[in-house]
């Protein structure tokens, strides 16, 4: 079956537009340290959507079937981008078992880490022994990845997100309330968490434990994902803002490793969305049932434009 990405260089077609944000922050709340370093954290998180290989720059997610694959902007090409990024012919990808070769078109200019190539085998993001290989060509640039044993081409252009309108992301007022302390109680023996993403694509991941904590005297329970030693927790979580105020996929948290009694900080007002918010390129997990929160988490990001539906 053909695959067509066709990209239409229209920002309303992609992302959308959005003028809603926070709000300025009253007199007070300029003056208070934590609200300061929470707006600042928001300022740093916008500033790395913006950047030319951000999640904005997402223009495409093209999984690969055995044999040939072409690309190009001509229309008979299994994978189809924008004329303004690729010429009629870019080249012709090979995948068989685990390996992915890309021949370049001839007369095409192609480079990694600078150099030109002609053909060149591209190790995914899932190479454990080499680095990713990302070829670019103008402001395009493509590389692999691999998800539950699939592989697929995601394409960025550094320069769509100079094309997008935006504004911020709407975000629930700062509440330090929403600073609160939960206790990791370890598995006995390893585990890991079974995730399904947007693309009914099934992972497994370590999970070191559960966070037990309290909001308005109930108890609540999350299971983070994080490999021994890691220094960060990553938590994906839904709650009963979803789909109404936030993002109806869930949201995503981090909170630093426990300290030596357990001890965990979870700061929801750094509840963020995940990229497919923004981009139906992304392959984004989605919460496990477990945490599937029965609060409304009135904290963090809200939904991006019409995401929360």
């Amino acid at each position: 079956m053909k695959r067509t990405t066709l990209l239409s260089l229209s920002v309303a077609g992609l992302l959308g537009v959005i003028v809603l944000v926070s709000g300025e922050p009253r007199s007070e709340e300029r003056t208070n340290p934590y609200v300061a370093s929470i707006e600042e954290w928001r300022a740093g998180r916008i500033e790395r959507l913006k950047r030319p290989t951000g999640w904005f720059s997402l223009v495409g997610l093209d999984w690969l079937t055995e044999g040939k694959t072409t690309v190009g902007s001509d229309p008979s090409n299994d994978i189809v981008y924008a004329a303004l990024l690729a010429p009629s012919r870019l080249g012709t990808f090979e995948y068989s078992g685990r390996e992915v070769v890309f021949s370049v078109e001839k007369g095409v200019q192609v480079t990694h880490n600078g150099e030109a190539v002609t053909t060149i085998r591209m190790y995914a993001d899932s190479d454990e022994d080499h680095e990713l290989t990302v070829l670019v060509h103008g402001s395009l640039n493509f590389y692999v990845i691999e998800r539950s044993s699939t592989f697929g081409i995601r394409a960025k252009d550094e320069k769509w997100a100079e094309r997008v309108e935006f504004g911020g992301i709407p975000s629930y007022p700062v509440d330090e309330r929403w600073k609160i302390e939960a206790k990791l109680v370890p598995h006995e023996t390893p585990q890991v968490l079974s995730i399904i993403d947007v693309n009914d694509m099934k992972a497994s991941r370590p999970t070191p434990g559960t966070l037990v904590f309290e909001i308005e005297s109930r108890t609540y329970e999350l299971t983070p994902i994080a490999a021994p030693g890691a220094e960060q927790l990553f938590i994906i979580l839904g709650d009963e803002t979803n789909g109404m105020e936030t993002y109806a996929a869930g949201r995503f948290l981090y909170a630093d490793a426990p300290d030596e009694s357990g001890r965990v900080v979870l700061d929801f007002n750094k509840t963020y969305n995940p990229p497919c918010a923004f981009t139906d390129f992304a392959t984004c997990p989605l919460p496990p049932r477990q945490n599937h929160l029965q609060v409304r988490i009135t904290a963090g990001e809200k939904a991006y434009g019409d995401s929360q539906h």
